[in-house]
């Protein structure tokens, strides 16, 4: 992304405060030059900014100009078993990432840091439920001595790319929670808490939609907030309340929709139905003012 666009979007994001700013959709961000400057904007408007990396960039360098800058969080996709890893993440460096953890665990350790928060993710999970919590539990050890956060990693089918895949696949069924109609659905979270500006400003309404297959619009022609209210994601917040995901490709074969975590549960019947059509700004479907 153009670092005068980001300042833009930086600048709209001061007022409405966002809980947190991502910098990272489905690239790796350690590859963007600026990404520290990028931080360091985000920090200046007064907002947590975080991303998630694979690790392999993050030598002493960039970990130095990253804390220096601010950032409050960093994701690293990481797993104890340095085989299983590797063929996981293929040409990666088992080494190379685990010395860069431990490098900026250091270096938090040594200045009395809380920030960079560092959460690592357990990819090797894979096998059975078992064996992903010893997988889990073996990341953990490697760890011990630090302040770290760690955790398994969600499978799910990424708004429905990979969902023929997973149905053939039993193991994946079970662990993704890919599931059918008869369980309990849950308008997705991510509609109406979040959406992503992707590297040429356009703009969609799930971090899941990594093909771009549902533009809202472009942030160099509207404004946040404009976007954030256009008639677009509000017809896609309204489908998802009122239980019509089979109507959105992006949406009909996405696990998301079978998770706990999601933001309402649903009301099937007219009179529900009738009262979000009513009332359904105050659950947050409608305008944001």
């Amino acid at each position: 992304m153009d670092v005068e666009l980001f300042k833009k979007i930086a600048g709209d994001l001061r007022n409405i405060h966002p809980l947190l700013v991502t910098l990272h959709l489905s690239g790796e961000p350690l590859l963007h030059p600026q990404i520290a400057q990028l931080v360091n904007i985000t920090k200046k408007e007064n907002l947590d900014v975080t991303f998630s990396t694979n690790g392999l960039l993050l030598n002493k360098t960039k970990i130095e100009e990253l804390v220096d800058a601010g950032l409050d969080a960093i994701r690293i996709d990481f797993a104890a078993n340095k085989e299983r890893y590797e063929e996981i993440r293929h040409k990666a460096s088992w080494n190379i990432v685990y010395n860069n953890i431990l490098t900026l665990l250091e270096l938090k350790k040594q200045r009395s840091l809380l920030k960079p928060r560092v959460h690592l993710v357990n990819i090797d999970t894979v096998n059975s439920n078992k064996e992903s919590i010893r997988n889990l539990d073996n990341l953990k050890k490697l760890f011990q001595n630090y302040s770290v956060e760690i955790l398994n990693l969600e499978l799910h089918t990424w708004a429905g790319d990979f969902a023929e895949r997973a149905k053939k696949d039993p193991l994946f069924r079970k662990l993704s929670n890919l599931q059918d109609d008869k369980r309990n659905f849950s308008p997705c979270l991510h509609v109406f808490s979040s959406f992503v500006i992707t590297w040429d400003g356009d703009v969609v309404p799930c971090c899941r939609d990594l093909k771009k297959d549902y533009v809202i619009g472009n942030i160099k022609e509207h404004s946040i907030m404009e976007l954030w209210n256009s008639e677009k994601i509000i017809q896609l917040r309204q489908k998802q309340i009122l239980r019509q995901y089979k109507d959105i490709p992006l949406c009909r074969e996405c696990t998301q929709l079978w998770n706990n975590y999601s933001v309402f549960k649903l009301a099937k019947n007219s009179f529900q139905k009738f009262v979000y059509l009513r009332f359904g700004h105050f659950f947050g479907s409608g305008e944001a003012k």
